[in-house]
């Protein structure tokens, strides 16, 4: 998600950005109203998509499903490949008491607005002391973008050491196979595994026969480090996806805005 988009939807952080001008003032504050007006808790799911790809995203409810798939499938296939999960986001926060985990099922004030057709913001507000989390969900020529963001209040100091995003729950059948990113890449019969990236050389990893290939990858041209697990339940029904990592700058307080640097990106492959 851009700082900028983000910054708008934060009616509380229009002072710092407001027109010199009166009457242009105005306008300004009449439109970051209207702005903060959307970000409001939708009484159904929001579905969102193009011509290619689709998905639904649980909006209904604030619980610790809030923010992750329930659908997701080829417009020509109508074949949905992901299951209901929990948890979309996980991360560390460090501030003057140490560290603490936080997790998108950790508030009660979560809020969501669609912005288009093909695409929405998510918020979970002071998941942590003085700390909002934003999402930015959108699709476009049939692959879905993950964009992670981070918001500190004014006053507040602290800063995030690593994260973890779980964008979806895919469907596993008998046939099915997974693509594993070590190497030029190996297809084999599903099951756990944790690759740290770039010694694991592939930014990506999928599922092969759902009947449909879900493509799981961070779009990242500056290659930072970063894991790409895959997680089986005991029963072979289904498989999570989950890429974290330690950030760069790591224990660096947060000057208003953190977003991570690339997208997490989905797809499912005819």
């Amino acid at each position: 998600a851009s700082p900028l988009l983000l910054l708008l939807l934060d009616f509380k952080s229009s002072s710092s950005i407001l027109p010199c001008n009166s009457k242009s003032k105005m306008r300004f504050l009449q439109t970051l109203l209207l702005l903060q007006q959307l970000i409001v808790a939708f009484s159904d799911d929001i579905t969102i998509g193009d011509s290619i790809l689709e998905a639904t995203i649980q909006t209904s409810t604030c619980n610790e499903s809030f923010g992750t798939l329930s659908s997701l499938q080829r417009v020509d296939e109508r074949t949905d490949v992901a299951l209901s999960q929990t948890r979309v986001w996980i991360a560390t926060v460090v501030d003057q008491d140490g560290m603490s985990r936080i997790t998108s099922a950790d508030t009660s004030q979560c809020n969501a607005s669609k912005l288009s057709s093909n695409e929405l913001i998510l918020r979970w507000s002071n998941v942590h002391e003085n700390l909002d989390v934003f999402l930015h969900i959108s699709i476009d020529n049939g692959f879905l973008s993950y964009d992670l963001a981070f918001k500190v209040h004014p006053g507040g100091v602290l800063s995030v050491w690593d994260y973890s995003l779980t964008p979806v729950r895919a469907k596993l059948v008998p046939s099915s196979k997974v693509f594993d990113n070590v190497g030029f890449g190996v297809v084999r019969t599903p099951g756990n595994f944790s690759n740290q990236y770039p010694q694991a050389t592939l930014q990506f990893m999928g599922l092969i026969g759902n009947p449909s290939t879900v493509y799981v990858a961070t779009h990242d041209a500056n290659a930072n480090s970063k894991s790409f697990q895959m997680n089986v339940d005991e029963n072979s029904t289904y498989v999570d996806f989950q890429i974290s990592a330690t950030l760069p700058d790591a224990g660096v307080p947060i000057q208003s805005w953190k977003n991570i640097s690339y997208p997490i990106v989905l797809s499912v492959l005819s």
